[in-house]
């Protein structure tokens, strides 16, 4: 498709099939409109050129989502949600978007920026993340197994090299149940599941108590609000609590334990 809109309006609509719909101006902007009908495998290839999709409502992908070539912006900050697997090849422009990825085995690849990433699952699934490639949370990731019998496992595909997952510093993670397997996330702040297990990888602690210091960065005095603490999670039973001399003291509203 070579057009510069994708426009999907009530009571029009678009079954996707198990195709591949292929995006391909070379230039300017190309503006798509779902309707909130989903793709299957989505694609955009500009061929080398400078063009930029960008999302004029939420985008769901029940299969594949590559950017061959060109860059995706999510626009107005609108919402992706993926089945399938990843791969950026040239530029993926987040916003303050929401990228939810789906309840399946899924592959991350290209060195991406995501606003806010979430993938929860109910069953044992896969995460595999490709080696030496660089993924960056800038506001929240959220990953989480239902329980120590079905764990989403987050690997690197690469049996010696490690892939890079790395959460920004007093922003908010929500992580349970995992196995990561050669991931490093030494450029970001301390990850820290609980219920989980490692192999060989950086920055991940699993002990399940840590120190974690009051910042207020969320700029409330609420104790539970994850983004006032520097590891971006609220202090759980076990952890060390550090409270510096600030102008913004932490309430609590209710009991706690740590």
């Amino acid at each position: 498709i070579s057009d510069d809109t994708w426009t999907i309006t009530n009571p029009g609509t678009f079954t996707s099939g198990t195709g591949t719909v292929l995006f391909t101006k070379g230039s300017g902007t190309v503006t798509l409109t779902t309707g909130g009908d989903p793709f299957y495998h989505l694609a955009f290839n500009d061929g080398g050129g400078s063009a930029v999709y960008q999302l004029a409502d939420p985008l769901t992908v029940n299969g594949n989502l590559a950017i061959q070539g060109g860059s995706l912006s999510t626009g107005a900050n609108h919402a992706v949600t993926l089945q399938g697997n990843f791969t950026n090849s040239d530029i993926f422009t987040g916003n303050s978007s929401v990228i939810t990825l789906g309840d399946t085995d899924q592959t991350l690849q290209g060195n991406t920026t995501f606003y806010t990433l979430t993938k929860t699952v109910t069953t044992a699934r896969t995460l595999t993340l490709k080696a030496l490639d660089n993924f960056t949370i800038s506001n929240s990731l959220t990953l989480r197994g239902t329980s120590t019998t079905y764990r989403l496992k987050v690997e690197s595909d690469h049996g010696t090299n490690r892939a890079h997952l790395d959460l920004l510093p007093d922003r908010v993670q929500d992580l349970a149940f995992l196995n990561t397997i050669r991931i490093d996330s030494n450029s970001g702040v301390e990850m820290n599941p609980t219920g989980s297990i490692q192999t060989d990888s950086l920055n991940w602690n699993i002990s399940e108590a840590t120190t974690l210091n009051w910042d207020g960065n969320a700029g409330t005095a609420n104790w539970n609000t994850p983004a006032n603490w520097n590891l971006g999670f609220v202090p759980r039973v076990g952890d060390t609590v550090v409270i510096p001399d600030t102008s913004l003291d932490p309430i609590l509203f209710n009991a706690v334990t740590v």
